[in-house]
């Protein structure tokens, strides 16, 4: 269960309050992976350790892989942590995520302590995609606080919520950034591949088929009768 804070409105026909390039979801307060149905894997960081340049990430040992160009982590604290336990990452300016092998459509993340510095930022060849404030969704009080043991409760100035990204046309290249003078606090980075929402001009297309073919089959009734 999530909750849609921003969907392609074109083709969904739905008010939006991001960029039509990608799809944001949000799962329910305290759940700290996707509950999307993907083909990839997730990053735990639980094997690093302090910072590390650069960090080769296996995502869970799936067929996705990629390579941060430095990290820095720490042991799991009232700030960050999945599970309330391993390691968790501390963007301080900017870390880059290459992916190896072709351009994927799906990125998610655990955000912890959140802030107005946080963004995550969407290439293709070189190219920006898309780039997206997290504090620009209003999440609810039930976000409030680290919600897992043993911090339970604690921090409850800040929000905690697992972010959910569909890129429309993929991407190649994530950069995560801290615009402010705090820390971008994260975890549970997942990438993979999802059935996307088709474009404006893919909607037109399928509807156009669906109505040639609806025509057909009237005129085979005919030809029957």
């Amino acid at each position: 269960m999530k909750l849609a804070l921003a969907t392609a409105a074109i083709a969904l026909g739905l008010a939006t309050s991001a960029p039509a390039a990608t799809i944001v979801t949000i799962e329910v307060a305290g759940i700290q992976n996707t509950t999307m149905a993907i083909t990839g894997g997730v990053e735990t960081f639980d094997t690093a350790g302090g910072y590390n340049s650069p960090y080769l990430a296996s995502f869970g040992g799936s067929a996705t892989s990629g390579s941060f160009d430095g990290l820095l982590t720490y042991g799991a604290s009232i700030y960050g942590g999945a599970g309330g336990t391993g390691r968790y990452v501390a963007v301080q300016n900017t870390n880059i995520l290459t992916l190896a092998g072709a351009a994927t459509d799906y990125f998610g993340l655990w955000a912890a302590s959140l802030d107005g510095g946080n963004t995550v930022a969407f290439y293709k060849g070189g190219v920006l995609v898309d780039s997206i404030n997290l504090t620009n969704y209003a999440l609810d009080d039930s976000y409030k606080s680290n919600p897992t043991t043993p911090f339970l409760g604690q921090n409850a100035g800040e929000k905690y919520a697992f972010f959910n990204f569909v890129v429309t046309g993929g991407f190649d290249e994530v950069r995560l950034i801290e615009n402010g003078g705090g820390g971008f606090e994260l975890d549970n980075v997942t990438v993979g591949t999802t059935a996307a929402v088709p474009e404006p001009a893919s909607w037109a297309l399928m509807i156009g088929g669906l109505v040639m073919v609806g025509a057909a089959m009237r005129r085979r009734k005919i030809a029957l009768a």
